[in-house]
């Protein structure tokens, strides 16, 4: 039996212009989802932190990691449709 996918439970938000690339968040996430892409620099002058995967657990380690108020967000999404399961119903 194949193992099931990860369905994404919440993505992160990234403040680009308030990013200083300090890569705490990067160490702090378990999943390794976010990374810094070399090549973009914002306005700071900094290479900011970019989410790079669509299977975020929502445990927002990178949040509490991230010394900068308001570098992260993190979006919580609801299970898909198809995740929910229906009730048992007696006949």
């Amino acid at each position: 039996m194949p193992a099931k996918a990860t369905k994404a439970r919440a993505k992160v938000l990234v403040h680009h212009d308030l990013c200083k690339g300090c890569g705490l968040c990067v160490r702090a996430c378990p999943q390794h989802l976010l990374e810094i892409q070399k090549g973009e620099i914002n306005r700071l002058g900094y290479y900011p932190v970019h989410f790079a995967a669509e299977s975020c657990s929502g445990c927002a380690a990178c949040f509490h990691a991230c010394p900068e108020p308001d570098g992260l967000t993190i979006i919580r999404t609801l299970p898909a449709a198809e995740e929910k399961e229906e009730p048992c119903r007696e006949r």
